[in-house]
């Protein structure tokens, strides 16, 4: 790919990440319904996911969403890399944050 077509990519990439911010902005999800509805639109958004976390983790679910990183890695196409990266990222700070050195550990084998 030349750096015109990668910039272009990417470019594209902020449009849509812009685009899902601002649905969100507006009609933030507040039950696990409406973010499983959300997931369900879009599959491959990993700020859809890593929002999901992050909404069942102020209430205090560290293994739901450990599940929910492990379904948005299974479910987001394997093309796109950078957004099961941020998936992973995400995951993997969850672990830091409120798992144990195995826990932490087994993800990193996983990568």
């Amino acid at each position: 790919m030349g750096k015109k077509t990668t910039s272009l990519i990417r470019s594209r990439e902020r449009e849509i990440r812009a685009a899902e911010e601002r649905l969100l902005e507006k009609d933030i999800p507040r039950t696990d319904e409406e973010f499983e509805k959300l997931v369900r639109s879009s599959p491959n958004s990993s700020y859809v996911w890593i929002k999901y976390m992050e909404f069942v983790l102020s209430m205090a679910d560290v293994e739901k969403a450990r599940s929910i990183a492990k379904r948005a890695l299974e479910t987001i196409n394997f093309r796109e890399e950078n957004k099961k990266l941020n998936v992973w990222v995400a995951y993997f700070n969850l672990e830091i944050k409120y798992g144990s050195p195995p826990e932490v550990i087994k993800i990193l084998k996983m990568l």
